[in-house]
């Protein structure tokens, strides 16, 4: 079977995750590792079995690497993917790809430029739950939707992380909150394939310890162009929550697991549980997308579409613009201050 060489972009705990996906994917293979301490780079590929490492312009110049994993933190997300697209290397990038919508129409305009795929790293959204769930709906078992709910919330202590920086675009919408949008939005969708984020209200705690201004907690809803509204909840410093629920009018189908999956799945219909085949998220993901680049697929042919990342942003400005201004914000007209 022909496999797509990867390179990762950096050391942290994502990149381990996306380094044993890569490893049990049927069609990839690392190659890879850079860091901006070589050293640190070369622990890991000899942990992971990975060939090469080195620095982040050692990975690019690299004539082998095909497409590149790119798990920086947010802020840093359209800058190197936009080196990595100029090198000529696909992207996989960890989400959100950024808080502002102009960067991430030019991380993907410079991709079309060069001839390269650029993804967004939404792994949940590869688990078969969601195919699964699309069927629960269309068979009406809870009948007409009308709202949805999504939660996802954490505790953490470190102030030094980047979560918890404004520079870094840190914040609970966007660690945690981004994937409530996306679940909304995507639903929204299995419901009624028209259907649009129009508006969002949200207010929220923001961290108060430093002059950084970062939300710790967010709740938000959202209100779609068919009348279908989305609640949600994230928290960067709340006890540990995260599930989903669509409730319609003859009743209500809950995800206990949504964000992560597993490779049990389950969906609970009006309280009766539904067990079905699951996956792993993250193997999904990487062979969807090294399966993409081997048969030359273009983004719009992708399970995660430009268009797609790019409404997912316009909806986190708005939110996070509601919630600094505290007012409700049109989603066509939002833009971070």
């Amino acid at each position: 079977m022909t496999t797509t060489q990867w390179g990762v972009l950096g050391t942290g705990k994502i990149a381990r995750t996306l380094l044993t996906a890569i490893g049990e994917a049927e069609n990839a293979e690392a190659v890879f590792i850079a860091s901006r301490d070589p050293e640190k780079a070369r622990i890991m590929a000899d942990e992971f079995g990975v060939a090469r490492a080195g620095t982040y312009d050692e990975l690019l110049q690299d004539g082998e690497v095909e497409a590149v994993y790119n798990s920086f933190p947010n802020s840093l997300h359209p800058e190197w993917s936009i080196k990595c697209a100029r090198a000529k290397k696909h992207i996989l990038c960890e989400k959100p790809l950024s808080l502002y919508t102009s960067r991430v129409e030019e991380m993907f305009q410079v991709a079309r430029e060069e001839g390269v795929l650029a993804m967004e790293a939404f792994m949940f959204r590869f688990h078969p739950q969601w195919p699964r769930l699309q069927q629960i709906l269309d068979e009406g078992a809870i009948g007409k939707v009308r709202l949805l709910r999504s939660a996802f919330s954490f505790c953490m202590d470190d102030f030094n992380d980047a979560r918890f920086s404004t520079e870094m675009e840190g914040g609970a919408l966007s660690d945690v909150g981004t994937y409530c949008v996306n679940y909304s939005r995507t639903v929204a969708k299995m419901t009624n394939p028209n259907a649009v984020p129009v508006a969002v209200f949200a207010q929220a705690q923001f961290h108060q310890n430093k002059t950084e201004n970062v939300d710790e907690v967010l709740s938000g809803v959202i209100r779609f162009s068919d009348g279908l509204l989305a609640q949600f909840f994230c928290g960067l410093r709340a006890g540990y929550i995260g599930d989903t629920e669509v409730f319609g009018e003859g009743g209500v189908v809950k995800l206990p697991n949504p964000w992560f999956g597993s490779e049990e799945g389950e969906i609970i219909v009006n309280g009766a549980k539904i067990e079905f085949p699951g996956a792993k998220n993250y193997v999904l993901e990487v062979e969807h997308f090294s399966n993409a680049i081997q048969n030359k697929l273009t983004m719009e042919e992708l399970f995660l579409t430009p268009q797609d990342s790019i409404m997912n942003v316009r909806v986190l400005e708005a939110l996070l613009q509601s919630a600094r201004e505290g007012r409700e914000v049109a989603v066509e007209d939002s833009r971070l201050r």
